[in-house]
């Protein structure tokens, strides 16, 4: 009898653990922003622009940008005048050009690009 419960006992702990691991990878996948290049490495690429719906792994990121090839989003930081350009486009759903140079925050996987160019 004892071994039965104990039996039991493991089957119900282990199926604890994993509905908990399949939690973690869906949540994971949720917040999977698109892998960089290494720090300093250009950006360039064309598509649409969201505000940034969180908290960022540092102050200077503001935007989601969503490119045409791609289904992960990049993180953008951008400079006061870019900044109304690019928060007017999120707003009126346009596409936007922007070129840019990746950045690594001080948080590990915080990779963004910080804008040095915009066009509409």
């Amino acid at each position: 009898m004892k071994s039965v419960l104990s039996s039991l006992a493991i089957v119900v702990i282990a199926a604890g653990f994993t509905s908990c691991v399949q939690l973690e990878k869906v949540e994971t996948r949720e917040k999977t922003v698109a892998r960089a290049p290494r720090p300093g490495s250009r950006f360039d690429e064309v598509g649409t622009i969201a505000l940034y719906a969180g908290q960022p792994c540092t102050s200077q990121i503001m935007f989601d940008f969503q490119a045409v090839r791609s289904r992960s989003p990049v993180w953008l930081a951008a400079r006061m005048h870019d900044t109304k350009a690019l928060t007017d486009a999120a707003n009126q759903r346009r596409r936007v050009h922007v070129w840019g140079v990746w950045q690594s925050g001080k948080d590990r996987g915080c990779n963004y690009v910080n804008v040095t160019r915009i066009s509409l």
